[in-house]
């Protein structure tokens, strides 16, 4: 066989073996080292396919960061319809739940019957000053029709968040529930400015405030029988319900009310049964893992066991709940309300 056919045939097997080669090879798309060790990557691979998706097929002009938030959002609320998500430049007009400071106009709403209704106002806010009490109903809220206001849109605009949130006024209006639903349509709408400012939260209560704006906690002075409103559960509540009950004068009897309360820390509600029960297992929390944490009365600092009734109604929730419930089980009050 002459030279020239051996190199031929040694370029065609050169040739064909690259070809088989590269038959068989695959792009391999290199990541970072922290993509190919975190499995949130494979996790969410759904969701980036989805915003890939809708960034290259959207009429719309995408904004990462918008979408970003959009998509944290929804997993919040997916996994857990009490937990909101609350971006970073919004922190500076919120405090950390359990406080006792927040910013906003100070009118709390609740949803009843398909309407959005005013169920009170924070002490010394814009919402009080004003004049903003239950029984009332939301009408609009910045021109908005409640109609098409949820009850956490409606909260969401009269606590505002975000660095121009302390800037914006809160235009509401409202008309006063009447007797009759033909009163209703006939009452005269109330137009309310209401500017947002940072509020500091007393949650203890009494009847009335006196002349000297301190609240008054004597409800039947021949009886002795005393009245207490809490009307969330803050750090702040036991020091406050400690205030409130030193002022107290041989009380013979406690009315509690937790109507329209809507929570807040087990710890304080834990404080606070605390000051009513002497001994026993209060409440325990259980984490995913099965792991307990219990948390028992103590004697010290036990209040004495008067008559007691504690108020509730169908807002009382969350920690205000267990407080009802473990004053029940434990035969410390009569519990009166649903």
């Amino acid at each position: 066989m002459s030279l020239r056919n051996i190199v031929w045939i040694s370029v065609v097997m050169v040739l064909a073996t690259l070809a088989l080669v590269l038959a068989r090879w695959r792009p391999i798309t290199v990541y970072p080292q922290r993509h190919r060790c975190n499995p949130a990557v494979d996790d969410l691979n759904g969701a980036i396919r989805a915003y890939e998706f809708i960034k290259r097929h959207s009429y719309f002009k995408v904004s990462p960061d918008k979408a970003s938030r959009g998509a944290i959002e929804g997993m919040v609320r997916r996994i857990d319809k009490y937990a909101v998500y609350i971006p970073s430049d919004e922190k500076i007009l919120i405090e950390m739940p359990g406080s006792g400071r927040r910013f906003g106009t100070g009118l709390m709403v609740a949803a009843k019957d398909g309407k959005i209704v005013v169920i009170g106002s924070l002490p010394d806010s814009p919402a009080y000053r004003a004049g903003l009490f239950a029984p009332m109903e939301v009408i609009s809220i910045n021109g908005i029709s409640a109609k098409y206001l949820s009850e956490e849109q409606a909260q969401k605009i009269l606590q505002p968040t975000g660095k121009d949130g302390k800037d914006n006024e809160v235009v509401v209006a409202l008309r006063r529930f009447r007797s009759s639903e033909r009163q209703a349509r006939t009452s005269a709408i109330i137009i309310k400015r209401l500017k947002p400012e940072r509020l500091k939260i007393r949650t203890v209560r009494g009847i009335v405030r006196g002349e000297s704006n301190r609240w008054q906690y004597l409800l039947d002075k021949r009886r002795g029988i005393y009245y207490l409103r809490i009307s969330e559960f803050l750090d702040s509540t036991p020091a406050e319900l400690q205030e409130a009950y030193c002022q107290f004068d041989n009380p013979k009897g406690l009315i509690l009310d937790l109507r329209d309360n809507p929570g807040g820390t087990l710890l304080s509600a834990v404080a606070v049964c605390d000051r009513f029960l002497s001994k026993g297992l209060i409440v325990q929390t259980v984490d995913r893992n099965g792991n307990r944490q219990p948390y028992y009365a103590h004697v010290d600092g036990t209040y004495p066991p008067i008559p007691m009734v504690v108020l509730i109604n169908h807002h009382t929730a969350s920690a205000a709940e267990i407080v009802a419930g473990v004053l029940k089980i434990h035969n410390r009050a009569v519990i009166v309300g649903q």
